[in-house]
Order: C-alpha cells, then sequence, then structure tokens
C-alpha cells in the first residue's frame, strides 16, 4: 500500500478516491479521443461514454493495489453500467429530459 493507508478501516475512502479520480481521466480521456476523430460534442461514441470512465477508475486502484482489489467488482459492474446507463437515457429521452437517446 502507499501512503498512510496501511490500515483496513481506510481502503473504501482509498478506494473511492482513486476511482473518482479515475473516472474524471477516464472521462476527459473519452472526450479527447472523440474530438480527435471528428465527434462534435454530445455525439455518441458507444462503449466509451458508458464505461470509459469506470475502466479508468477500476485501472487506477488496481494500479495502485494491484492485489488487494478484487476483479469481481469490476465484472459486476461494468455490465450493469452498461445497462444503466441504456435505460437511465432512453427514460430520460422518452421523459422529454434529453432530445437524443444516447
Amino acid at each position: 500500500m502507499i501512503f498512510w493507508f496501511d490500515k483496513l478501516e481506510f481502503l473504501p475512502i482509498y478506494y473511492g478516491l482513486l476511482i473518482s479520480i479515475g473516472t474524471q481521466f477516464g472521462d476527459m480521456s473519452g472526450s479527447f479521443f472523440k474530438r480527435r476523430i471528428n465527434i462534435k460534442s454530445g455525439g455518441p461514441f458507444p462503449v466509451v461514454d458508458q464505461i470509459g470512465f469506470l475502466v479508468f477508475g477500476y485501472f487506477l486502484v488496481w494500479l495502485s493495489v494491484p492485489n488487494n482489489f478484487p476483479w469481481e467488482y469490476a465484472a459486476i459492474m461494468l455490465p450493469f453500467t452498461l445497462l444503466a446507463h441504456l435505460v437511465s437515457n432512453i427514460f430520460a429521452y422518452k421523459m422529454g429530459w434529453k432530445r437524443v437517446w444516447w
């Protein structure tokens, strides 16, 4: 472990911090790649829009604590995130809260 997070009670806080930082970098890098391939702001970029942030978040945690982060977390969250993203966007579109379904 790094820093002062050697006690078990600090691991959830540490994981949360790393995942939140990683998700921001994942979202920024997804936007960067969208602009490089000329996808306008708000345009669809399947999979990267839905799970790119999550992959970066988990990757950052894995780099920091490689043997202490269960792969089952990612195996559960990746399909759940894809499904939740799709359902919530379609719902918002049907309710008139979004102009596009993605």
